[in-house]
């Protein structure tokens, strides 16, 4: 019981920093022409949190495709994982922010 409360907050606090940078990251390409250190501080730290999610993923049970059986294998969860959530997952946390500043330069 314990670990999947930590699972569940874990999930909230990943679920907030979604919800948080899916609003901040539009309007701030919209309204602000250059980023300052604090907000590419705020990003890198928000994306060591989405790395560290991946790697949780890694150990965190699936179903099987009835629903009926928790899978722990390490071998189908990482199968599983890496052929389907986990290379968006990889994009998503790459700095192309911090890409494109350096082809600015």
């Amino acid at each position: 019981m314990q670990s999947n409360f930590y699972k569940i907050v874990w999930d909230v606090w990943i679920l907030i920093l979604l919800l948080f940078v899916s609003m901040i990251v539009p309007f701030r390409l919209a309204f602000t022409d250059s980023e300052d250190l604090g907000w590419l501080i705020y990003y890198t730290v928000t994306d060591c949190f989405f790395f560290i999610d991946i790697i949780l993923t890694f150990f965190t049970s699936i179903t099987d495709s009835q629903k009926v059986y928790e899978i722990v294998d390490k071998r189908v969860i990482a199968r599983s994982y890496l052929t389907g959530w986990f290379w968006v997952d990889v994009i998503s946390i790459l700095p192309l922010d911090l890409i494109l500043m350096q082809n600015d330069q």
